[in-house]
């Protein structure tokens, strides 16, 4: 398999996204040239009709006894968490 280049300076391999190299990755105005290459770069925007129409297609397939008046209105919020790691303090002192 041949080495790919760099999209924009067709010189060095490619090791960044977008298919360019480390240095023209760095350039801002560069990198803004070429988009994505991959699907996961690129997350649309969902409104609340692609919503409503979502959850109205997956409201089809409910069994009758299921509540079907649900809405995006009703839809929880997303919850910001905060992670917190332990501060781990060994015996002794710092080793040097």
């Amino acid at each position: 398999m041949p080495l790919k280049l760099c999209r924009h300076c067709r010189q060095r391999p490619v090791n960044r996204p977008r298919g360019l190299c480390w240095t023209c990755f760095g350039n801002l105005e560069i990198r803004e040239k070429y988009p994505p290459l991959t699907v996961y770069e690129v997350k649309p925007e969902e409104t609340d009709a692609d919503l409503d129409a979502l959850i109205a297609e997956q409201m089809k397939n409910l069994p009758d006894w299921w509540d079907k008046s649900y809405t995006s209105a009703k839809a929880p919020k997303p919850v910001e968490t905060l992670v917190v790691f332990p501060v781990v303090r060994r015996r002794g002192g710092v080793k040097k």
